[in-house]
């Protein structure tokens, strides 16, 4: 883990050490540094990174999440019904780099925790057809997100 990277440091501010592996409230990370406390994708103000949420309460709105291999993990961009767009969190995702911001990847473990998985860098993307939350068909941002070292 970057000790140096400006998630960690502004989570340190309020008493947060952030490790892969380690296990935290959701709710004290947001009242820490900001951002959207619901969804898979939040944008805080107050660092430059973007936080993305994955786990088994996604999979009731269609989303599928998955690991590839040890380093690439498939992530499933933001939107409930209809095509998702390439427009808010999506954008945030898809253009971190250019932007100068961090990807940090959480899984939820329920009850309001969730367990930091690491640095992630998004590498590509595509289109693919997935149900939405009423199970109709419809096209779907998947993510190519890569473990940074």
């Amino acid at each position: 883990m970057n000790q140096r990277s400006a998630l960690a440091i502004g989570l340190r501010s309020c008493g947060i050490d952030l490790e892969p592996g380690g296990r935290y409230r959701r709710r004290l990370i947001h009242d820490c540094v900001g951002g959207q406390r619901f969804g898979g994708i939040s944008t805080p103000t107050s660092v430059p990174s973007i936080l993305i949420f994955t786990g088994a309460p996604g999979k009731e709105f269609g989303y599928s999440d998955e690991w590839l291999d040890d380093t690439t993990f498939l992530y499933t961009g933001e939107g409930q019904r209809g095509d998702m767009e390439m427009v808010r969190g999506n954008c945030a995702v898809r253009d971190h780099t250019e932007t100068g911001e961090e990807l940090h990847l959480f899984e939820i473990e329920g009850k309001g925790y969730v367990r930091y998985v690491g640095e992630m860098e998004c590498v590509d993307h595509e289109w693919r057809i997935r149900p939405d939350e009423e199970g109709k068909d419809r096209k779907a941002v998947v993510f190519h997100l890569r473990r940074v070292e």
